[in-house]
C-alpha cells in the first residue's frame, strides 16, 4: 500500500525524497478487535515537532517513521523489520505547525482486506491503484463512489 501511495503521489508531482518523510501509523477500528486502520502520509521535517518515534525506516528511497500517536498497534514494527535505517532526528520545526495534509487511510479486516478507503473524495482513484497492485478488497467494501 505504501508502494501505491508514493506512485499516486509522485503521479501529480515528484515528492523531494531528500526533503520529505512518511508518517504511517496503525490501529485497531472498532471494539471488536477485527479492522486495522492504516494512516500514512507525507510531510515534511521542517513543520514537525514532538512526534513519537523510535526507528527510522527506508522504502523506495523515502524515510518513513511510525508515528507512536497514531499507532496503536504493534503490525507496523513487525512489518518493517529489516528496513531500519541510521536513526535520524525529524522534530525540526522551529514552532508548532498544523496543515491538512494529503492523506492516505487504509481500512482492512481480519482476512487483511480492505473494507474502507479515506478520505472518501480519493477513494476512487487510491482503490484504482490498489487493484493495479492486487490488493485484495472485501465484497463488504464500502464503495462511496457509487453512494
Amino acid at each position: 500500500m505504501i508502494e501505491c501511495y508514493i506512485k499516486y503521489k509522485n503521479e501529480k508531482n515528484t515528492i523531494d525524497s531528500k526533503k520529505n518523510i512518511i508518517v504511517i501509523g496503525a490501529k485497531i477500528r472498532d471494539n471488536d478487535n477485527k479492522d486495522l486502520s492504516i494512516s500514512f502520509y507525507f510531510i515534511n521535517p521542517q513543520l514537525l515537532q514532538s512526534f513519537n518515534y523510535s526507528n527510522v525506516y527506508s522504502i523506495h528511497g523515502y524515510k518513513m517513521i511510525v508515528d507512536k500517536s497514531l499507532n496503536k498497534y504493534d503490525v507496523l514494527d513487525y512489518a518493517f523489520k529489516g528496513m531500519e535505517v541510521p536513526y535520524e532526528n525529524f522534530n525540526v520545526a522551529k514552532a508548532p505547525f498544523s496543515y491538512s495534509t494529503d492523506y492516505w487511510n487504509i481500512i482492512l479486516n481480519s482476512k487483511n482486506e480492505v473494507i474502507e478507503i479515506l478520505p472518501e473524495e480519493k477513494s476512487k482513484k487510491i482503490k484504482s491503484t490498489l487493484e493495479e497492485r492486487r490488493v485484495k478488497f472485501s465484497k463488504d467494501y464500502i464503495d462511496y463512489s457509487s453512494l
